[in-house]
């Protein structure tokens, strides 16, 4: 296919190499207004690639739940994706990469495992590279880490005097390699730098890159046209950047995808309601509770507020006036009057949508269920809930018309949708 003129298609580099178990072993589910956190338990070996963990027998349970709700809401095909894609004889990886190649099939997205020894095989030289000139990578690393600094900016990776760009995997544990004294150690392991270019040679699988080190291999393995990431993956490459100067003496372009946040039926009519926006929900519960307080107040009630404090507004302002002409020096003095009065009005409003909604609780059932699906633990929607729910009840047509916003102009553009 073609994109912007060039022939590219599109891929997915999976993050089966990564050994944070601990960030993947859960997920959570937007359910008729709460969330739902399925999870693993935290097994005992730690340190080895999530790709080659399996999941087990305690995906079942977890399993047979999702499946059920993905139903329920209306999506048999969904339901089968899943129990099909999640076996407990699957590994994390596996998983999710069979489930994503049923989901994405009419897209012809591309699933790359950068666990298959094929494409270590053909990194080689680039590994080999990197530990030839680590001595230089570091010096550019570190410079670079107090240029951020200066700029006010956080560096992604922590380098220090004797950071690589590699690990090394030994007994199917992911080892970080370190520099000191002309040696590289991983673990209990000690070689000479000649013996470990040789090893890229003659076992180039048990070697793995580092976060500052993976798009570079990435585009070194492939002909990027472009790189599309969120925020903090593209951060990374104020870093990255003189890695891929050194070693490839070139980058990709870099794109922000696009970003999402899905409003079901119910939230939009409580957001109607209360007068809100998503972003009111985004500025935390104690304001989002404060504004829909002031929007609970009886119509006939609400209406005299608003009719009073007009009034009483209008009626400050002429007297101000008048008091401005009499004596100038109290003009501070009635500025703050106003304010005082405006703030108890407004305080007043708010205790009267209280105890309004006080015996229904309704307020605080409406702050849950926005909270829960528009800032899910205070975060983005898009980085806090599993999509699966959302497409049951969508449809379809839900990544066809996600794709569609997200193609054109509008790239990096953050929108908020409708679903129906």
């Amino acid at each position: 296919m073609t994109r912007g003129g060039i022939p590219a298609v599109p891929i997915f580099w999976m993050a089966t190499e990564d050994h944070d178990l601990n960030e993947i072993r859960h997920a959570t589910w937007f359910d008729q207004g709460k969330l739902i956190r399925f999870e693993l338990p935290l097994i005992a070996e730690t340190g080895r690639p999530v790709g080659r963990i399996p999941l087990g027998a305690q995906i079942e349970p977890l399993l047979q739940e999702a499946a059920e709700l993905l139903a329920n809401q209306g999506s048999d095909l969904l339901a089968q994706y899943l129990m099909e894609s999640y076996r407990p004889e699957e590994t994390y990886g596996s998983a999710f990469g069979k489930l994503f190649a049923r989901l994405f099939a009419q897209q012809g997205l591309i699933l790359m495992d950068p666990l298959d020894t094929g494409f270590h095989k053909v990194a080689a030289p680039l590994y080999q590279h990197a530990l030839a000139e680590w001595d230089a990578l570091n010096e550019k690393l570190l410079q670079r880490g107090k240029d951020l600094d200066r700029a006010g900016f956080d560096a992604q990776v922590k380098v220090t005097s004797r950071s690589t760009l590699l690990f090394h995997l030994a007994d199917g544990v992911r080892q970080v390699i370190t520099a000191s004294a002309g040696k590289f150690q991983a673990g209990e392991k000690t070689w000479t730098r000649d013996e470990l270019v040789h090893m890229t040679h003659t076992e180039p699988e048990n070697f793995s890159p580092n976060a500052l080190f993976r798009p570079v291999v990435q585009d070194y393995l492939l002909p990027t046209a472009a790189y599309i990431a969120g925020p903090a993956e593209i951060s990374y490459f104020a870093q990255s950047e003189v890695v891929y100067r050194h070693l490839l003496g070139r980058m990709p372009g870099m794109l922000p995808r696009a970003g999402f946040t899905l409003v079901d039926a119910k939230a939009k009519k409580l957001l109607h309601r209360y007068g809100l926006t998503v972003e009111n929900v985004w500025g935390g519960p104690q304001e989002l509770r404060h504004k829909m307080e002031g929007r609970s107040v009886p119509g006939s009630l609400a209406k005299k507020f608003e009719r009073n404090q007009k009034q009483i507004a209008k009626m400050l302002a002429q007297l101000g006036k008048q008091i401005e002409k009499l004596d100038p020096t109290l003009k501070g003095t009635v500025e703050r009057a106003r304010k005082r009065i405006e703030f108890h009005i407004n305080k007043l409003r708010r205790k009267a949508g209280r105890a309004q909604d006080k015996k229904a609780g309704l307020i605080s059932a409406h702050v849950q269920y926005l909270e829960s699906l528009l800032h899910p633990h205070k975060g983005l929607q898009e980085r806090e809930l599993c999509l699966l729910p959302f497409l049951a009840r969508w449809g379809a047509g839900g990544l066809r018309e996600l794709q569609k916003l997200s193609t054109g102009k509008k790239i990096g553009h953050h929108f908020i949708v409708q679903l129906p």
